[in-house]
């Protein structure tokens, strides 16, 4: 059975059945309200990694006219009828009917368990109707029938991490990487593990080492920002925060920690502005009101390092008193 990762979904020649497969994942991948952060990184985690898997799979059959030519003809019904019934799985995962699409897929995979697309779809589709107990147990059965293959690896980790069991998702990630250093998800997956669990500086390295390699990616880049910022490093944390805010105005914790990250470099006013704006729309965001409780003395002792550089003779708050 360690043929399982060498096969591909069979595709068209266009590579319609990749795109489809993309907007299918796409529909799934809308942020649930609750939703924690390792929640959210388990999921986009899993988003990128299957949908990607997907495209480059039906990208790589080209020529389907040539397979059938050498099938014998009762085989290539019994391989027709499977890729019907995946096909029409996959439309139902399109159109939001995932308890629809789950008996299909599970069929599929039952009469061609070397559909290692379906695998990661159906593993998909349960997390979506919130069977993430059921992704986990069909991708340990993937993993079961070939341990050395990084994918289920991948998926794994990203699954563990998505149900908060941290340490199980950073050996699954790490072994998929040691597998296949080449892969960006696991790794930017880990660099999250290692920020929640306070190893900065191994997140902050990740990060760089994938920023250099997809510069153009604006998740990295966030990531990468929000490292930066909870290990103190403010001034160059803060410019790529900015991006981040004005490419999604919407991410609240980027937006947070931009706002946090301006009263940390003495941006106080605009701190307390972008706080108070927040503010209006979650009345109980408990980072927000301690970042409003900092700013007043942090705009006093400001002013008042200010002054004492100039040599003026002020007291600020009893604290602060020319030498």
């Amino acid at each position: 059975m360690r043929t399982i990762l060498n096969r591909h979904v069979r595709s068209v020649a266009t590579g319609i059945c990749g795109v489809v497969l993309l907007a299918s994942l796409c529909v799934a991948q809308e942020a649930p309200k609750g939703e924690t952060e390792s929640d959210r990184i388990g999921r986009e985690g899993l988003y990128r990694a299957v949908s990607a898997m997907l495209i480059t799979e039906a990208e790589m059959i080209k020529d389907t006219e040539a397979r059938d030519s050498v099938v014998p003809a009762g085989q290539a019904e019994e391989i027709g009828r499977i890729e019907q019934l995946m096909y029409s799985g996959l439309d139902d995962v399109l159109d939001e009917e995932f308890e629809r699409a789950i008996p299909k897929l599970e069929a599929v995979i039952e009469a061609d368990p070397t559909l290692l697309s379906v695998w990661s779809t159906l593993g998909w589709t349960y997390w979506g109707v919130d069977r993430k107990d059921d992704a986990i147990v069909l991708w340990q059965r993937l993993l079961a029938l070939d341990s050395d293959n990084p994918v289920p690896h991948m998926l794994l980790g990203n699954a563990y991490v998505g149900t908060e069991q941290l340490k199980k998702g950073e050996m699954h990630l790490k072994r998929s990487i040691e597998l296949d250093p080449t892969l960006v998800e696991p790794r930017l997956v880990l660099s999250s593990v290692y920020r929640w669990s306070g190893r900065h500086q191994a997140s902050i390295k990740l990060l760089r080492e994938l920023l250099a390699e997809s510069p153009d990616r604006l998740d990295i880049q966030n990531e990468l920002a929000l490292s930066l910022y909870f290990n103190g490093d403010y001034d160059e944390a803060l410019p790529l925060l900015q991006q981040g805010v004005r490419a999604d105005p919407d991410n609240r914790q980027l937006v947070t920690a931009h706002a946090r990250c301006l009263l940390h470099t003495g941006n106080i006013t605009e701190a307390e502005i972008r706080a108070k704006r927040l503010l209006d729309e979650d009345k109980v965001d408990m980072d927000l009101l301690l970042l409003l409780a900092d700013a007043p003395p942090l705009q006093e002792y400001s002013r008042a390092g200010r002054a004492v550089s100039r040599g003026d003779c002020v007291e600020y708050q009893g604290s602060y008193h020319q030498a």
